[in-house]
């Protein structure tokens, strides 16, 4: 990814705010602090999970430095900033046949990481407490785990984690590293495989799960799903399904609800190859309502 690119995309998630005099808008500048000048270009794999957390005056992060071929010799660190960001001090180092692990934080401050090992088949846990300023961390195991592609994220209410897999895998975690529960969430379908997973809560406390999957023996991705647990992710429903098919491609939505509170966007219904000068494919509008509960019961 280019500087450029790079910087596009950070830009993209920086809030506008109005000047002094209330004319018009001024964007905040990007600030940058460098970190490392000898990682591998798979560093900081991965778009969809995050790497960078901050709490209580720290900021984490995570990345992988070295690489072997094979996969099964990878160097990941775990770096620490207590001025803002302003620099950073490697506080955790170790090599693994792993991708670079995904991160969250409790309110107390204490850190909880989660990376695959593709060696033994499972994913481990690491909790690091602030009261002990990080050091010596507990490790547990994610029975089954193991996966390229990965998400966790912590619902504070229930003090669980939940840790979502491209391996098709759902797993509900202890603070204190015990499993509680594992289904396998998903299956291999007719048309394609599970790709990119990922998790968020919503204000009622139900846990979303979302994923791309890619077409079998094809490197393009496929289609998006998005289902719904209002327990704890003991039960799933989908939460919106169109009524027809599509050869879908390049699906965007507006970042924030439409004021009646909808999802809005809008995908290409393809019928040619991207290359292909125009003219047979379709463009179609698509709108998502969120209350979907409570426009049934009315």
């Amino acid at each position: 990814m280019s500087s450029l690119t790079f910087l596009l995309l950070i830009s993209n998630s920086i809030l506008s705010v109005a000047d002094d005099a209330g004319q018009g808008v001024r964007l905040a500048g990007v600030e940058l602090t460098f970190i490392d000048a000898e990682a591998t270009g798979y560093a900081t794999f991965q778009s969809h999970n995050q790497k960078v957390v901050s709490t209580k005056g720290d900021i984490f992060a995570s990345y992988l430095r070295r690489r072997n071929q094979a996969y099964t010799a990878q160097t990941w660190r775990l770096v620490r900033s207590r001025d803002r960001g302003r620099s950073f001090r490697t506080i955790y180092e170790a090599t693994h046949a792993t991708n670079p692990p995904v991160l969250e934080t409790d309110d107390d401050g204490n850190l909880y990481l989660v990376r695959p090992d593709f060696q033994d088949g499972h994913a481990d846990l690491y909790r690091f407490r602030k009261a002990k300023e990080f050091k010596d961390p507990m490790i547990s195991k994610i029975p089954g785990g193991a996966a390229g592609k990965f998400c966790m994220l912590l619902d504070r209410s229930r003090e669980r984690l939940f840790y979502f897999a491209h391996n098709n895998t759902f797993h509900v975690i202890r603070l204190d590293g015990t499993v509680e529960r594992r289904v396998a969430l998903l299956k291999h379908g007719k048309n394609a495989v599970l790709q990119y997973p990922l998790l968020t809560l919503d204000s009622r406390g139900r846990l979303h799960a979302a994923w791309t999957t890619q077409k079998h023996g094809v490197y393009m991705y496929w289609d998006i799903h998005h289902i719904v647990s209002p327990d704890n992710g003991r039960t799933w429903k989908d939460h919106a399904r169109s009524e027809r098919s599509f050869n879908l491609y390049s699906i965007g939505g507006a970042r924030e609800l439409a004021e009646d509170g909808s999802i809005i966007g809008t995908f290409t219904d393809q019928k040619e190859s991207t290359s292909a000068d125009g003219g047979g494919c379709a463009v179609w509008f698509f709108r998502i309502p969120t209350r979907t509960d409570e426009a049934r019961s009315r």
